[in-house]
């Protein structure tokens, strides 16, 4: 019997695999027939949406308000507040969510330089000046694999669980919520209805991959101890070969100046403060360096697990995850005063929003590196210096430093404390 349920399993396993590389060679496959057509359709539909005075229409002022909830600016202080509420296998994969569409569309923008509705033509205005290549569109791809995630990662906790009504009220929302985000980049716009539709697509099969090919179950805590175990070099070998793989095709897939330098006249009338490695195939490439930040994630969880909990798996469970019965639970944002197991995010309320003050506070010390450089410099110095290493020293903080200075600051729960003087 424990074979056949392993077979099983497995064949399960592997249907799911080609399900998804299915899906994937479907969409690479239809995106060039749909491209042109619907890109064509995007130009007139833009100016129609848009009207004679844009700046003045209700509808561009609701598009604006709700293309920010597709933004960076949103997905960080979402991303603070599950890492300060959620088990750590939760706030890892939320972060993985969206750090995989970042590098699929930075490499994948390089590869299309399919340009912008507003890039070629003058009379569509622009709202938000974001001048690299559109295809796909990142804030599409973004959306629909983060707030699909943040979804399951809610849902998965025994207050909702078991409430198929509320589960399916929430997705409905979450979807509605994606839809009208890529809509507002088409009426902004920033994207056409087929970099948005490709966007979307390609979000919902990193959802599809990350819970259903490598079937993540962000309450259990054994699952999670793979990538405990995973070897070091090899992790950061496979990081290195992404990099120079999106390098190559960098340096290697310039397109012809002149379409370029017709591209660059609507830019310079519309987005005339725009630094040069913000647009084209640079933004792509400055972009990839968000991507790298999984590396301090990574080491992060490392160090907490060999230097906190001195490689005491058991103990590093007990303070990552709620042990008590049943053995997979934890709550999102739901459980406010002390709790009886050993758990870093349940706190009461006072020092959760203390500890929220405290993270936000700590982050923004550790993004120093981001405003000794200008966008402007050598796009070596922009890669490295406001990117790539204040993301890794950010990620590495969220997963390590922050949580040994909140503990020394007796920011988490109370019961931890028996636990911490005995390793």
């Amino acid at each position: 019997m424990y074979i056949d349920s392993n077979i099983r399993k497995k064949k399960r396993s592997n249907s799911k695999w080609l399900i998804f590389i299915f899906y994937m060679i479907f969409i690479f496959t239809i995106e060039p027939f749909f491209r042109q057509p619907l890109y064509d359709i995007s130009e007139q539909l833009i100016l129609d949406i848009q009207g004679s005075d844009p700046k003045n229409s209700f509808l561009i002022n609701c598009a604006e308000l709700i293309s920010h909830i597709g933004s960076n600016f949103l997905f960080v202080p979402i991303l603070i507040i599950v890492y300060n509420y959620a088990n750590i296998y939760k706030a890892y994969t939320l972060l993985l969510s969206l750090l995989i569409p970042i590098g699929g569309y930075s490499i994948l923008k390089v590869i299309y330089v399919s340009p912008r509705p507003f890039f070629k033509n003058e009379n569509i205005q622009i709202f938000g000046c974001e001048c690299g290549w559109g295809n796909p569109s990142g804030r599409s791809f973004n959306s629909m694999a983060f707030f699909l995630t943040l979804w399951k990662i809610m849902i998965d906790c025994k207050q909702i669980r078991d409430k198929k009504l509320v589960k399916f009220i929430f997705l409905i929302f979450t979807c509605l919520l994606v839809i009208l985000i890529m809509f507002s980049c088409i009426i902004l716009g920033s994207s056409s209805i087929n970099q948005v539709l490709f966007g979307g697509l390609l979000g919902l099969g990193v959802y599809f991959f990350l819970f259903y090919v490598l079937c993540i179950r962000p309450n259990d805590h054994r699952q999670f101890s793979v990538i405990l175990n995973f070897r070091n070099i090899i992790y950061f070998i496979l990081n290195l070969i992404i990099f120079l793989f999106v390098f190559i095709i960098f340096k290697f897939n310039q397109i012809n100046g002149d379409i370029q330098s017709e591209f660059e006249k609507n830019i310079s009338a519309k987005c005339p403060d725009t630094p040069e490695n913000l647009r084209f195939h640079k933004e792509a490439l400055v972009n990839f360096g968000i991507f790298l930040s999984n590396i301090g994630a990574f080491v992060g969880i490392k160090f907490d697990y060999f230097f906190s909990f001195r490689e005491n798996l058991e103990n590093w469970y007990q303070y990552n995850f709620e042990l008590s019965e049943p053995k997979d639970d934890s709550s999102l944002m739901t459980k406010i005063t002390l709790n009886r197991e050993t758990q870093w995010n349940h706190t009461n309320i006072f020092y959760s929003i203390l500890r929220l003050f405290l993270i936000i506070l700590f982050s923004s010390v550790m993004m120093f590196p981001y405003f000794f450089f200008d966008w402007n410099d050598n796009i070596a110095l922009v890669f490295i210096f406001k990117l790539v290493l204040p993301t890794n020293m950010l990620a590495f903080c969220y997963f390590y430093l922050f949580k040994v200075l909140l503990k020394s600051l007796k920011m988490v729960n109370l019961s931890m404390y028996s636990l911490s003087e005995s390793i």
